[in-house]
């Protein structure tokens, strides 16, 4: 998801492209990424918490999509990620989970204060 998404964002925020073709860029970049090959993985190996935060995610990135092709244009990185704090959030949360699901030692340590 994280390749599917960098290239919607390179499409929607670093193109030089006029809009109707940054859309399509988007649309693309979602259609070939696989995402709903790589939800159906999660979710016959992933635990439920993590397949909800995946739905959330390949939601979010097909609202987004969705919302391009009608027309919807984002001018700078900081409109995008205002416009997406739910599903970006919700994709964080997911990796976050996958890490500590995986191997719980890599997740920072806190320290107890006397």
């Amino acid at each position: 998801m994280a390749k599917t998404w960098s290239d919607i964002r390179a499409a929607v925020i670093d193109s030089t492209e006029p809009w109707p073709e940054r859309a399509r860029q988007a649309e693309l970049a979602y259609r070939n990424g696989g995402v709903y090959e790589l939800r159906y993985q999660m979710a016959i190996t992933a635990p439920p918490a993590i397949v909800v935060l995946s739905d959330q995610t390949m939601k979010g990135m097909r609202d987004l999509v969705r919302q391009l092709i009608a027309g919807r244009r984002f001018g700078t990185w900081a409109e995008l990620q205002s416009d997406g704090r739910p599903w970006f959030d919700a994709f964080d949360a997911m990796r976050a989970s996958m890490r500590r699901d995986l191997d719980p030692s890599t997740l920072p340590i806190t320290v107890d204060q006397p």
